[in-house]
């Protein structure tokens, strides 16, 4: 395909919706989106754009998979949504022709053009929905997603795992990418998770040995949004139990129960602490914890995120049998031989200690 055949066709396309426009059936889309997001329209009803781009799918058949990603290249960087949506329907009809090299540029749509919820979310839905079903190894690239600063890419780490939860695919990478959304401030990314945990919460599956369906992932769900009801937003709460039963609705509801797992998982300990020679293996070593494991966190094995002298450290707090002075028992945190190196501390030392729990 040339590139003036390319620049014909495409201009076939655009004429194409504009000439679908009229007084009675033109729409403005300003009311759906917030004040500083990006975004431009033709004013054709989606409807009236889906028919378009559906029906151009059989001009686009005897087209290679490389010439149809150039051409939606060129429908994103016009930046209407319009031609967006034809470009996302065009990128996922070649799902079975999709390879691992294409997530790159699938990421670089999303990165470079994607500027409202509504290229977000026709992206991520189905292009990259349905290449991650193919290539579930890209999941790790979601969960980087989830750390950028681009609000779009958070969004997009969640919902492009929308159909793959309903599907009752993916649950710990739900569940994770959850969590590291967990407190993002951006009310569409809270939207972003919440959707993601209620499509997984509705998935279903047949009961073995009988025709009975039942949810397949309701009660991981529920028991993720009761461990961190106090501290989840309100917005992404609510989309998570929006389909839930009745009953476990109304108990997620009271999150004033939910109050003490909040103090308790949000709480740092801090202290000053001599680091103690292991007498366990060669050249271990180790800090105390000055408290009471059992009654600060209800359990004798805690996770916990620690700083030595500033250095982190994620590991537990645990019993090896060790007592104090007064009889009680001495719980410990191993301090790693690099860490020691980085903090210039060996045995014997003092070293600044803060602790806190990992939910």
């Amino acid at each position: 395909m040339t590139t003036n055949e390319k620049k014909h066709f495409l201009n076939q396309i655009r004429q194409t919706i504009i000439g679908s426009i009229n007084k009675d059936s033109s729409v403005s889309h300003d009311h759906t989106f917030k004040e500083d997001d990006s975004a431009k329209f033709y004013g054709l009803k989606m409807a009236e754009v889906h028919k378009i781009a559906k029906s151009t799918l059989g001009q686009i058949k005897g087209y290679s998979k490389s010439d149809i990603f150039t051409l939606c290249e060129e429908l994103w960087k016009s930046g209407y949504l319009e031609e967006m949506l034809i470009a996302c329907v065009w990128s996922e009809s070649q799902y079975k022709k999709y390879e691992p090299d294409d997530f790159a540029l699938f990421e670089h749509w999303l990165q470079s053009y994607v500027t409202n919820w509504a290229h977000c979310d026709t992206l991520c839905n189905h292009t990259i929905g349905e290449f991650v079903m193919k290539y579930p190894t890209c999941i790790n690239n979601l969960k980087e997603w989830t750390k950028s600063p681009n609000p779009w890419m958070r969004r997009g780490a969640a919902v492009s795992l929308i159909i793959p939860a309903r599907k009752g695919l993916f649950l710990q990478d739900i569940l994770e990418i959850a969590y590291n959304l967990l407190l993002d401030k951006d009310d569409l990314v809270q939207k972003g998770y919440g959707w993601m945990l209620k499509a997984a919460s509705m998935s279903e599956t047949f009961v073995k040995g009988s025709d009975e369906i039942k949810s397949a992932h309701l009660e991981a769900v529920f028991d993720f949004v009761m461990k961190h009801r106090a501290i989840m937003p309100r917005t992404a709460f609510r989309y998570a139990i929006e389909k839930m039963p009745e009953d476990l609705k109304a108990k997620a509801m009271n999150r004033s129960q939910g109050r003490e797992e909040f103090e308790a998982n949000t709480k740092v300990y801090e202290y000053d602490a001599v680091i103690q020679a292991s007498a366990i293996g060669k050249g271990g070593a180790y800090v105390a914890f000055p408290y009471d494991i059992q009654t600060e966190f209800g359990k004798g094995r805690v996770k916990v995120h620690v700083t030595f002298d500033g250095k982190s450290y994620d590991g537990s707090i645990v019993n090896m049998g060790m007592k104090n002075a007064d009889g009680s028992v001495c719980y410990i945190i191993g301090i790693l031989k690099d860490i020691r190196a980085k903090i210039g501390k060996q045995p014997g030392d003092m070293v600044h200690v803060t602790v806190k729990n990992i939910p």
